[in-house]
């Protein structure tokens, strides 16, 4: 997945961080992640936000530096804040569901739904359905997570592993041997 970042740059202007005296550590921050410094990063992101509260770059930047240090909850408390901003963002509730479900988030499943609504980009809402149906297939939810399945945009004739692999584990699970 590309670094969320990278696509809040394009939509959201620097000039309020240029104006507010934090290009420099924008530029820091875009340059240690480039550098894999992720800790370096992080410091420059969280300068930034002091300096801009509620950037939706700076948080976009914390959130890509901290789950590059593996912290799940910092990335899930920036994509929090960072989907208050932008609620139309799908890419950045979806991130924030995957981050949600690895920290143990109580509403990681409520963002993964968020994210499977982006009926403009079918990648996002794929990632989203089957990232649900596998949260409902441990938990013992058969029946919605085969709803889900039947939700995720695939072509019929194209071979389809990933979801072909949860209809089975429905399917197993359930008792369906054949």
């Amino acid at each position: 997945m590309s670094r969320l970042a990278d696509s809040l740059a394009r939509l959201f202007g620097r000039v309020e961080i240029f104006a507010r005296g934090a290009d420099d550590d924008r530029r820091g921050a875009e340059e240690a992640l480039g550098r894999g410094h992720h800790l370096e990063a992080r410091d420059h992101a969280r300068a930034l936000l002091v300096r801009v509260p509620r950037s939706p770059l700076g948080l976009a930047l914390w959130a890509d530096a901290a789950e590059g240090c593996w912290l799940d909850h910092e990335v899930v408390e920036a994509l929090s804040q960072l989907v208050a901003e932008v609620p139309w963002r799908h890419d950045a509730w979806l991130r924030l569901g995957l981050a949600g479900l690895k920290a143990g988030w109580a509403h990681a499943r409520m963002a993964l739904e968020r994210a499977a609504g982006a009926v403009d980009d079918p990648a996002i809402a794929r990632r989203a359905l089957l990232a649900l149906a596998d949260v409902d297939i441990h938990a013992g939810e058969l029946g919605r997570a085969r709803r889900w399945l039947e939700r995720v945009p695939s072509h019929p004739s194209q071979p389809d592993p990933a979801l072909a692999l949860r209809r089975a584990e429905c399917a197993i699970a359930e008792g369906e041997v054949e």
